[in-house]
């Protein structure tokens, strides 16, 4: 993960802050909400069939049973606070009451609304929140490499990708092994490994600016922002040692 850095010259990028995405959304703004949905229903979904032994369908069920009678009829998230922690473990805690009341509800009965009568809740509730958290690090990580890659070629600044994407995300993400800057120049035909060395130092910069933009819309400030790049730190070295 690339470390903050003072953007260069011409590079800056604008900061989002929970204002720009948390408190539309508040509101009632369906753009904001659908843009915090895009980065949270995966890693909900996941949590609930990791923590309620859920099949595909059935977490769907539970999941959109939440998102419209918590989220959308009740506003739940009016009532997050950006004092109080991180906005993902508010989203999480409310998700989990839902089920466990859903659970109560349902068991014994013939009633089909997510989770099915009789269902067993995941003893290892530890797991479930460790599957939450890698699949919210996956989106989060994909939507600032999103957001890179369309920097990239506004600014036709390929160059800077395919090092970036070369040297940093394939060995991270995909295992591949890291390229020598040898190969790099050989590989995009560069001047030298020092040519190749500044344009992953840009590309690195550039990632860092998108990664805090995308944590910015839900984060409270800087320093939350900080925070929860270095959860996501932590998340993909225990995936990597794992």
């Amino acid at each position: 993960m690339a470390s903050a850095g003072q953007p260069a010259p011409g590079e800056a990028f604008p900061p989002t802050q929970w204002t720009d995405l948390v408190r539309p959304a508040q509101g009632g703004k369906q753009s904001s909400l659908a843009a915090l949905l895009a980065i949270y229903c995966p890693p909900l979904r996941r949590y609930l069939r990791r923590r309620w032994q859920l099949a595909e369908e059935g977490a769907d069920d539970l999941l959109q049973g939440f998102l419209t009678d918590k989220v959308l009829e009740k506003r739940l998230l009016a009532a997050a606070d950006r004092t109080k922690g991180k906005f993902r473990t508010f989203l999480l805690t409310a998700l989990e009451h839902y089920a466990i009341d859903q659970f109560r509800r349902t068991k014994g009965s013939a009633a089909s609304t997510g989770i099915e009568a009789g269902a067993d809740v995941q003893d290892d509730a530890a797991s479930a929140q460790e599957a939450f958290d890698r699949e919210w690090a996956r989106q989060t990580i994909t939507q600032a490499l999103e957001s890179m890659s369309a920097e990239c070629q506004a600014k036709k600044r390929l160059d800077v990708w395919e090092v970036f994407q070369t040297r940093i995300v394939k060995p991270i993400l995909d295992g591949q092994p890291e390229v020598p800057y040898q190969e790099l120049v050989a590989r995009f035909g560069l001047k030298s490994p020092t040519a190749a060395f500044n344009l992953l130092a840009t590309g690195k910069r550039m990632f860092e600016r998108h990664l805090r933009s995308i944590i910015g819309a839900y984060a409270a400030d800087e320093s939350r922002i900080d925070e929860e790049i270095a959860d996501l730190r932590r998340i993909l070295s225990d995936v990597g040692a794992s």
